[in-house]
């Protein structure tokens, strides 16, 4: 799955810019086995140049929803030229045909939204060296991303009835989609 999106006029917070799975209208909590990949953008303001990702399983581990949310940042091009190409495919996410990659932000937090979480922000968005590199917000358990990619996006029996679109939270997006692509291999 691939899609170009311009987000040049998004100037309100945190839209849903591009969901995919089983369910996309909905964040899976039970025990029913939809899975969910939602972006967010900004983060929380406009032109933040952070991402923002969910990784959603409903499938319960010790109790707990498989979940992953994080915060990807974004190159800064210009106020004019916010168009970025998420694909998916089995080896994970990228963006502008670079992978995500878990950032080390050099201090300490524990994924909750303290001041130790949003330093670890700071210093991602600061740093000119973490384009396409992420910080997980909540990981529970732990690699739930990459098992969402391994396991459900790679089993072609689980990508019969993907739904793509803007679905999921109650603000919907303004962003212009120049072309969204799937493929699948017969």
């Amino acid at each position: 799955m691939e899609a170009k999106i311009d987000l040049t006029g998004l100037n309100r917070a945190k839209q849903n810019i591009f969901s995919l799975g089983s369910n996309i209208s909905v964040w899976s909590t039970g025990n029913d086995n939809h899975y969910n990949l939602h972006f967010y953008y900004p983060n929380s303001e406009a032109h933040d140049h952070l991402l923002r990702f969910s990784a959603v399983i409903g499938n319960k581990v010790n109790d707990l929803t498989r979940r992953t949310k994080g915060i990807i940042k974004l190159p800064v091009k210009s106020e004019d030229d916010e168009i970025i190409t998420i694909k998916i495919d089995r080896e994970g996410i990228q963006i502008d045909g670079h992978y995500i990659e878990n950032y080390q932000p050099g201090v300490s937090y524990d994924g909750k939204n303290t001041t130790a979480f949003r330093n670890a922000i700071s210093a991602l968005a600061e740093d000119e060296n973490a384009d396409y590199k992420y910080i997980p917000e909540d990981d529970r358990p732990l690699d739930t991303y990459q098992y969402l990619i391994s396991n459900y996006f790679e089993n072609v029996n689980n990508i019969e009835n993907l739904q793509f679109g803007s679905m999921e939270g109650s603000t919907r997006t303004w962003a212009y989609y120049e072309y969204i692509k799937y493929h699948k291999n017969l």
